[in-house]
């Protein structure tokens, strides 16, 4: 218990000594491959042959 203590506390410093360099963190929010380039942001996002969620963040198209 005591070592998991210390990594949590070790994990939680460096966690925050990056928000030394940057103000914002973009990690992945599903557990799903990247989704391909060719995914349009005017169309609906599918995972695994379902429609998802709605797009927060979109950026425009660059393959079109």
């Amino acid at each position: 218990m005591r070592n998991a203590l210390f990594a949590r506390t070790d994990l939680l410093r460096r966690v925050q000594a990056l928000f030394d360099q940057a103000d914002v963190i973009v990690t992945p929010t599903v557990s799903v491959p990247a989704l391909p380039v060719s995914q349009r942001a005017d169309r609906p996002l599918m995972l695994i042959e379902r429609i998802v969620g709605v797009q927060l963040l979109v950026e425009p198209d660059l393959g079109r």
